[in-house]
C-alpha cells in the first residue's frame, strides 16, 4: 500500500475508536442467543448411516494412533471423546 491509497481510507479507518467498548470488533462474538438445531433428528437414514459409519473409523483410527503416539494422545483423546459425544447426540435425537 502507497501513501496514495493510505490517504483514501484513512478517514474509514479513523471512522471509529477501536477501545469504544461498544463497539465489537471480535468476529467470534455473537450477540444474540444462539438456538441449538437438531440437525440429526431431521437428517434422513440414508444420510446418516454413512456418517455413523464415518466417525465410527475415525474413532478406530484415533485409537490406532493414540496407541502408537504417546506425545499426542492427550489431543486424540479429547478428539476421540468429542467423536463420541456426537455419536451420544445422534443416538440421542432418534429415541
Amino acid at each position: 500500500m502507497n501513501l496514495g491509497d493510505y490517504s483514501l481510507f484513512a478517514k474509514a479507518w479513523l471512522s471509529h475508536d477501536p477501545n469504544d467498548p461498544t463497539m465489537t470488533t471480535d468476529p467470534n462474538f455473537i450477540n444474540e442467543p444462539i438456538e441449538e438445531e437438531k440437525t440429526y433428528t431431521d437428517m434422513p437414514d440414508s444420510e446418516l448411516f454413512p456418517l455413523v459409519l464415518g466417525v465410527y473409523e475415525i474413532i478406530d483410527s484415533i485409537e490406532i494412533f493414540i496407541e502408537n503416539d504417546h506425545e499426542n494422545a492427550e489431543n486424540l483423546f479429547e478428539a476421540k471423546e468429542f467423536l463420541e459425544e456426537v455419536l451420544a447426540d445422534i443416538k440421542a435425537s432418534r429415541e
